[in-house]
């Protein structure tokens, strides 16, 4: 096995390969996975290696799916064939996680659209009937009072107050 040098991330405890041991880092991603194939041969290392791979997948942007795949599939034969269906499975979550989001997003815009044309429309229903109250000689319905009404029901006073008026004696 290579061997490896490590240094502490500062404060954190936890060892990464140095810069100086490792030229590039696809050459230090096969070093860590021929490390993690050593454990893996045990039965719990295995999960070990596939939640380390997992947080490859998805925890960093220094290495990209393609180097990830490629680098499992050179170092790890056997088991990088039992693992890549994981991580394959973890991308998958990930895209469908970012399309409910997306989605959510359409969603909430599409929601404030709708709510805007429907404000302008109660706003132009409250107009008319204010207007038709009007010229009925009937007490004049307040704004506040014509917006905390359904749409429906302004639909419906509307019509009320356009037929009165129609049946209305023309002087």
């Amino acid at each position: 096995m290579p061997s490896v040098k490590v240094l502490a991330v500062s404060g954190s405890g936890i060892p990464f390969a140095s810069k100086q041991s490792h030229p590039t880092a696809r050459q230090g991603l096969a070093n860590f996975l021929t490390l993690f194939a050593t454990i893996g041969r045990q039965p719990s290392g295995l999960d070990c290696l596939k939640t380390v791979l997992i947080y490859l997948s998805s925890g960093t942007d220094q290495i990209n799916r393609n180097q990830l795949i490629e680098a499992v599939q050179n170092t790890l034969q056997e088991q990088g064939e039992d693992l890549m269906p994981t991580i394959a499975q973890q991308w998958k979550q990930e895209g469908r996680e970012e399309g409910r989001q997306e989605g959510r997003q359409e969603g909430r815009q599409e929601g404030r659209e709708e709510g805007r044309e429907e404000g302008r429309e109660e706003g132009r229903l409250a107009g008319q009937i204010q207007l038709l109250e009007r010229l009925l000689g009937v007490p004049e319905s307040t704004l506040d009072q014509l917006l905390s009404k359904p749409l429906a029901k302004l639909e419906r006073d509307l019509q009320r107050l356009q037929k009165d008026l129609d049946q209305r004696p023309r002087e």
